[in-house]
């Protein structure tokens, strides 16, 4: 096996591992939008998935989480289209 097989190998397994607690981030963000979570919480789920997604090869919905994290940090509100358009397609991509 080579390295590079390994490594996929691994990332596979860490992945596998670590999409419950995606998936609770993303829950935290979700719950945000339905008045259910604080703007604090929701920030630093946004954070934390800005961080481990792209890792895992999902750079573009890192991306949008970070975006999701600058409006709260800034203590302006995400528009809902834009937080219900992360909230659908992370749970779509990390569920399936």
């Amino acid at each position: 096996m080579s390295n590079d097989e390994r490594v996929e190998r691994e990332l596979a397994l860490l992945f596998r591992e670590r999409r419950p607690s995606l998936l609770a981030q993303i829950d935290v963000i979700r719950d945000y939008r339905h008045g259910l979570a604080g703007a604090d919480q929701a920030r630093e789920a946004a954070h934390r998935l800005a961080g481990t997604l792209g890792l895992f090869g999902f750079s573009e919905l890192g991306d949008a989480a970070s975006h999701v994290e600058a409006d709260l940090a800034a203590t302006t509100q995400s528009p809902i289209g834009r937080l219900d358009d992360f909230i659908e397609r992370a749970r779509s991509l990390l569920s399936g």
